[in-house]
């Protein structure tokens, strides 16, 4: 059986994302807000644009150090 990527709830999957979450571009949460709403995927703030700094947040997430998480670029484009 194939795994199922349609259900996030069944991974421990969030974005973390320089266009929809630095804190200081989004101080009042709607750009990150509407993310999650409209993907079901929770959506981690952070206050620094990676690739500097920012891996604070994901360790505090997930509660372990980064080098033990896979993480993966993905890139949407708009049609």
């Amino acid at each position: 059986m194939g795994a199922n990527f349609n259900n996030p709830r069944l991974y421990n999957i969030v974005v973390f994302s320089n266009s929809a979450v630095i804190v200081r571009d989004d101080p009042d949460d709607r750009k990150a807000a509407a993310l999650e709403d409209a993907i079901g995927i929770k959506v981690i703030r952070h206050g620094v644009k990676k690739p500097a700094g920012a891996v604070e947040e994901i360790e505090s997430h997930f509660g372990c150090k980064s080098s033990r998480l896979i993480m993966e670029p993905l890139i949407v484009r708009s049609q």
